[in-house]
């Protein structure tokens, strides 16, 4: 489980190294605007290629938490496993190859808290 926060966002991912890392930086630069609000977490779906390098790299850095399944246990299930392991208020599973709007963070806390 992660602490609790507002809003956490949860990346699913499997075998997806090619694009994750530039994901992963755009959410990251768009979530330490918001740190008092928002966490970022990534559950690796038991990759083979190099996912856990690219988890590594942003988890060394202090920008997200990451956990990895000890063995791949489907999309459905891991949708649901980001939802069921947050304590976050709200959780928004964003996908491993989407982009982010830098601006859309703070107008969405800004609704959700409406």
């Amino acid at each position: 489980m992660t602490s609790s926060c507002f809003l956490e966002i949860v990346v699913p991912t499997y075998n997806r190294a090619s694009i994750l890392h530039s994901t992963l930086k755009e959410l990251s630069a768009a979530v330490s605007s918001q740190s008092d609000f928002i966490s970022l977490r990534v559950i690796d779906n038991c990759s083979t290629d190099a996912t856990s390098s690219v988890v590594g790299y942003f988890l060394e850095r202090g920008l997200l938490v990451a956990q990895r399944n000890k063995e791949n246990i489907g999309l459905i299930k891991k949708i649901a496993k980001c939802i069921a392991t947050s304590n976050a208020e709200w959780v928004w599973v964003f996908g491993d190859d989407d982009h982010i709007l830098l601006h859309c963070l703070p107008m969405l806390i800004r609704t959700l808290q409406a």
